[in-house]
């Protein structure tokens, strides 16, 4: 038994030694996207007209190492997040009016049919409100911007295996 929790300690051991940083882009406390090593990333250095690609060997404290170059973090003047997956407070808002879009149809259907014993009911006044809220939820779940300028209010981080932003 001794010697099982032993290479169970030693196992865990090794898999947080090894554990690699990741860079992450944040809002505040908020992590829009985060990027590990082997990930393309796509990015606009500060003076520079032209995004790069690039794939992602190292993250270190204050730069990066890709495929093509070393980069300091502090020269990142934009970001490209095409791909990554996040949640601005519009996404929530679409996704709040498409909830309650088709939660008040379901309800006052349920009210025609059940409790009135009315049957389906076809009137406007149940399914053009839940069509409009419907219609302005799903543009807004689909708007997200695609490149995010880096200063003050978008941070560029490594977070290292201690840290709050690292997700293993």
């Amino acid at each position: 038994m001794t010697k099982a929790w032993l290479i169970l300690l030693i196992l865990f051991g090794v898999k947080l030694g090894s554990a690699q940083n990741q860079l992450v882009l944040l809002k505040g406390e908020k992590v829009l996207a985060r990027y590990k090593e082997g990930e393309d990333i796509t990015y606009k250095l500060k003076k520079e007209a032209n995004y790069k690609t690039g794939y992602l060997i190292a993250v270190e404290d204050f730069f990066i190492v890709t495929s093509k170059d070393t980069i300091p973090l502090i020269n990142v003047d934009k970001i490209d997040l095409r791909g990554k997956s996040y949640d601005t407070r519009l996404n929530v808002a679409g996704a709040a009016l498409v909830t309650i879009g088709i939660g008040y149809f379901a309800i006052d259907q349920f009210n025609s049919i059940v409790v009135r014993n009315q049957g389906f009911n076809e009137s406007e006044g149940s399914w053009l409100p839940a069509t409009i809220a419907t219609g302005i939820g799903l543009p807004l779940m689909a708007i997200k911007r695609k490149k995010h300028h880096i200063g003050w209010k978008y941070k560029l981080r490594s977070a290292s295996p201690g840290s709050p932003f690292y997700k293993y």
